[in-house]
This record gives C-alpha cells, sequence and structure tokens, in this order.
C-alpha cells in the first residue's frame, strides 16, 4: 500500500481540508454533530437488529422488568394554593 510521505505541505493541505469542512463551528459543535450521528447510526442498527444494534436490542430486552407489579397505578392529582392562584399536579403511583 502507497502511503504518502509526511511533508510540511501535506500536513498543511490536511488542515487546511479540515477548517474548510467544519464551517467554522467550534469543537464543542462538531463533537455534538459527530455524537448525534452516532446515536442516529446505533438506532439504525438497533432497529435492524445488525452488529452493535443487535446487541443494544438484547441489552434493552434484560432492562425491561420480569415481574408485574402487585398493585395496580393510578393517578393522584394534587392542588396547591399559592398566592390565590391553584396549581393542579399529576403524577402516578
Amino acid at each position: 500500500m502507497d502511503v504518502p510521505e509526511l511533508t510540511d505541505e501535506l500536513i498543511q493541505q490536511i488542515a487546511d481540508q479540515s477548517d474548510a469542512q467544519s464551517g467554522n463551528l467550534s469543537i464543542r459543535a462538531l463533537e455534538r454533530k459527530r455524537d448525534n450521528n452516532l446515536v442516529a447510526i446505533l438506532r439504525s442498527l438497533k432497529q435492524q437488529g445488525n452488529a452493535a444494534g443487535a446487541l443494544i436490542g438484547e441489552h434493552d430486552r434484560n432492562l425491561q422488568p420480569k415481574f408485574k407489579p402487585a398493585t395496580k397505578l393510578r393517578s393522584v392529582f394534587i392542588m396547591t394554593s399559592r398566592r390565590s392562584s391553584f396549581r393542579v399536579s399529576s403524577c402516578s403511583r
């Protein structure tokens, strides 16, 4: 396999191409784009059950509880008063 010699000119060319591709985004923004793309790829692989996605799917299935709760869940509404205005909150238990 032919490998180009690592010269100052090649290093500068690679740096210039990298700057052109980044679109002047910050390192943080580029990391975010990379991470979002990796998550999208993994979700796609999981949906298809392929490669790393198969492992993620198996892990997710193992996280599911293997028992049924002893009691039914029910909604509870809580009304609180703050300075003549009322707020209704809902929580499940």
